[in-house]
């Protein structure tokens, strides 16, 4: 099946065939194919039993921030332990992942903006997928497919 973009006025685009970039083909070479391949099998896991998906909602363990599971340690290790190299190659590693789904997804990105008690708003770019079979009633009513 297809990966689809939602755009904000409820309308489908077919997304194509994806072609890795090379930073990505890159980060893939410092990650063992062991490694690679148990990520990948921990996220279709953890897709299986979601409706909605966000990197967020399968790496990082439940109530605890960012804390992620072991089996993406190995991402962060590859990043040279840079935090925000290794969120970017995670999300690179789902899209793939999703993209490679049996059943027809959604995605779109969402702007979440973050305030801490000190006043600082950091603004974060985030896809977010949606399972199509379970799109809300009223969503699904506003899209055509093309």
């Amino acid at each position: 099946m297809a990966l689809a973009k939602l755009t904000e006025s409820g309308e489908v685009q077919v997304t194509r065939p994806w072609a890795r970039p090379q930073v990505y083909e890159t980060w893939l070479l410092l990650l063992a194919e062991n490694d690679q391949r148990a990520i990948r099998q921990a996220m279709n896991a953890a897709i299986s039993d979601r409706d909605v998906v966000r990197a967020q909602y399968i790496v990082c363990r439940p109530g605890q921030g960012d804390e992620w599971f072991d089996v993406y340690e190995s991402a962060y290790e590859a990043m040279n332990r840079d935090y925000a190299m290794a969120a970017k190659f995670i999300g690179l590693i789902l899209w793939e992942v999703m993209q490679s789904r049996q059943e027809q997804w959604y995605f779109h990105k969402i702007d979440k903006t973050i305030v801490d008690e000190h006043n600082l708003i950091e603004d974060i770019q985030v896809v977010e997928y949606f399972r199509a079979a379970t799109l809300p009633q009223a969503l699904q009513s506003r899209i055509t497919l093309s």
